[in-house]
């Protein structure tokens, strides 16, 4: 994709997350319908509370500090979120994993999953950081389609046979 047509893609994508608690209320059709300059619009000019789970590569501190400067991370994902800010006008009130509210960290042992709590009770409008679509965090808010996507492998030593994982070990 040519760097105009990546930031429209990302821009629909991405914003979605924040347009139903910061916009108007939640869209009457599916958000897809939405075109990129209304959620500009409805985003123009708001602050979005972000809260940032820090996952090298995905949010991190380039001065691995164990108290980081929220203005000064770094990663995939803020810099996608930085682009997001630039194009659609809004900006973003980063606050640390340690913002999750006392009653989400009570719920769930994953802050991620926390952090979705907390964006399901308004609480802060996204979690910046590596976020996976789990079951669990399907039952507590819903999704947009991924900015992007991996794939993981395991490279095990030669074998005359296909090994599983549980025989690799």
């Amino acid at each position: 994709l040519c760097p105009s047509a990546m930031r429209t893609s990302l821009l629909v994508l991405a914003v979605l997350v924040a347009l139903q608690s910061v916009a108007a209320g939640p869209p009457a059709t599916c958000p897809c319908a939405h075109s990129t300059a209304n959620i500009s619009d409805a985003l123009r000019g708001k602050t979005l509370r972000a809260i940032a789970l820090i996952q090298d590569p995905y949010v991190f501190d380039p001065d691995n500090s164990t108290n980081p400067d929220l203005s000064n991370l770094d990663g995939i994902v803020v810099r996608i979120y930085k682009l997001l800010e630039e194009n659609a006008g809004f900006s973003l009130d980063l606050r640390p994993a340690s913002s999750i509210s006392a009653e989400s960290r009570a719920m769930y042992t994953s802050s991620f999953t926390a952090c979705v709590q907390d964006v399901q009770k308004g609480l802060v409008d996204l979690c910046l950081g590596d976020l996976w679509q789990t079951p669990e965090r399907l039952q507590i808010a819903s999704f947009v389609s991924p900015m992007y996507t991996t794939t993981m492998m395991l490279a095990v030593k030669s074998a005359k046979s296909p090994v599983s994982l549980t025989q690799a070990f």
